[in-house]
């Protein structure tokens, strides 16, 4: 499956997670050694400062634990490219 979806992060399992757009099915996904991640504040920023691109989605490199955490947390909205079923890239979008 490739897909490009913006909704809210949760988590599934571990290395597991899905993205639920506002309309539209919920896309479930792997994370791998390769995915990419990005946030602006809420899943992880540089000095707990906010970090955000001119469009508003974050630029704060995140480790796999600090995703899965904020995949917990099933509030934050985020971009994710999938290529093959496996996330290549999760970015945070802020909204303030």
């Amino acid at each position: 499956m490739n897909a490009t979806v913006n909704g809210v992060l949760k988590y599934l399992a571990p290395g597991k997670l899905t993205v639920a757009p506002d309309a539209g099915t919920e896309q479930a996904f792997f994370v791998g050694t390769q995915t990419k991640t990005l946030g602006a504040a809420a899943m992880c920023a540089s000095n707990r400062n906010v970090t955000i691109d001119s469009s508003s989605y974050g630029t704060s490199p995140c480790t796999e634990a600090q995703l899965e955490k904020a995949a917990n947390m099933g509030s934050i909205e985020v971009h994710a490219t999938i290529k093959g079923g496996v996330a290549t890239k999760i970015v945070e979008h802020y909204r303030s």
